[in-house]
């Protein structure tokens, strides 16, 4: 199949055609020539105002809920969701029932992943069941291509066990993620504590049990000589001990959820259940702490945090609703609506693209001609609606749901 895409900027740092607005031909997912004025009469024609094209998004944590929550999303409609927001290769949790804690799991999720037209990567689960006792046999799980490995939402529970885990993961290059935070500070919490806990009688999560974690495992890391990702950080304490390991040489990196980036705990004041996430919503210094960061490369990549919820689980008391947001599919829109000023289109491209496929272990396509990968294709001329009908996920959790927004997917090219 042939694909012609016309007049699209060209947005690949590690391009040397990056910034140049030419026509593309595609024959499946390999570039055949790059110029102007080309044609082929037998490519499907894209064609628009102010197209772009960027090698393939990846986003390195979405639930997909297969197996055993398919009532929130499954992994055809969280692809399909994936696609309509840019996305070419997901990164799945191992949050699902059973867990993806073993080889027969993660080939599971392989085989009935093919043929969704967006690559689904599973992450294993480091300890069995997510119980956070012992560690899983990450290398069988890794053999079968899961490069990553978390505890879910939660973090290993003693510095003995992470250092296990790292000094396993680390013989064979499996990626470990820790979500930071220590849950004898947050433990029935439901917001950020600050002002606005304090405003609406709720007990709030201290940023101090984010940050307790980060530094405790920045040094077992550094202990180990063994690498550490922190998934999905929040507040600015946690950013400055990073950013002074990695000046230190430990081998740690970090991501960032994009709710994080674009909202604050201000939301909540209306109790919309739509904004209760984990990691909270912080205050408006730790968004702004957090957006400087993702510039100077002290956070290395982003992430939707994509976390369907059934309607159950979100049209209820605060106190009982679930965490998260549906929000894959409208990543780019929120992009240009909250941080396009602050957060150039190359370095969106950097932190949703290049970063986040070379820390899962997938070489970044690049934009020139006989290269062979998956692209995205997207426009900031057009609209996006937001609402139940037109929405792909199953679930419709998200904050802004009768919006209208600028911004466009246009179309994912891949294997």
């Amino acid at each position: 199949m042939k694909t012609l895409v016309r007049q699209a900027k060209i947005i690949d740092p590690n391009s040397r055609r990056n910034g140049e607005l030419a026509d593309i031909l595609f024959e499946n997912n390999q570039i055949v020539s790059i110029g102007q004025d080309l044609t082929d009469d037998s490519a499907e024609i894209i064609e628009g105002e102010d197209l772009r094209i960027s090698p393939g998004w990846v986003d390195i944590h979405a639930q997909f809920n297969d197996p055993g929550y398919e009532f929130k999303e499954d992994l055809k409609s969280g692809a399909a969701a994936a696609s309509k927001g840019g996305f070419c290769t997901v990164a799945v949790s191992p949050e699902t029932l059973p867990v993806i804690d073993s080889k027969a799991d993660v080939e599971y999720i392989n085989k009935k992943s093919l043929g969704l037209g967006v690559k689904i990567v599973p992450i294993g689960a480091a300890t069995p069941k997510l119980k956070g006792v012992d560690f899983t046999e990450m290398f069988d799980m890794y053999s079968s291509g899961a490069t990553c490995f978390s505890n879910g939402q939660k973090s290993f529970s003693d510095a003995e066990l992470t250092r296990r885990i790292l000094l396993y993961a680390k013989q064979f290059g499996g990626k470990v993620m820790e979500v930071a935070n220590d849950e004898s500070l947050s433990n029935g919490a439901m917001i950020h504590e600050g002002e606005v806990s304090t405003k609406l009688g709720l007990k709030g999560v201290p940023s101090l049990a984010e940050e307790l974690i980060v530094f405790r495992d920045i040094a077992v890391a550094q202990y180990c000589d063994a690498p550490i990702h922190f998934h999905k950080i929040s507040t600015e304490k946690s950013v400055e001990l990073i950013r002074n390991a990695k000046e230190q040489g430990i081998k740690v990196s970090c991501d960032v959820a994009l709710s994080n980036l674009i909202w604050t705990e201000k939301e909540l004041l209306s109790f919309d259940t739509n904004f209760k996430v984990t990691p909270p919503l912080r205050t408006e210094d730790d968004r702004s702490a957090l957006i400087t960061s993702l510039n100077d490369g002290t956070i290395d990549f982003l992430v939707t945090g994509h976390m369907p919820q059934n309607i159950e689980e979100k049209e209820c008391e605060f106190e009982y609703a679930g965490y998260g947001q549906s929000i894959i599919e409208y990543a780019y829109p929120l992009y240009l609506k909250y941080l396009s000023n602050s957060l150039s289109e190359e370095k969106w491209v950097e932190k949703i693209a290049l970063s986040p496929a070379k820390f899962i272990g997938i070489e970044p396509t690049t934009i020139e001609e006989n290269e062979t990968g998956s692209f995205t294709i997207f426009t900031h001329a057009n609209s996006t609606s937001s609402n139940h009908k037109n929405m792909v996920s199953r679930s419709k959790n998200f904050p802004e749901i009768q919006g209208e927004f600028q911004g466009k997917i246009m179309q994912i090219i891949t294997e």
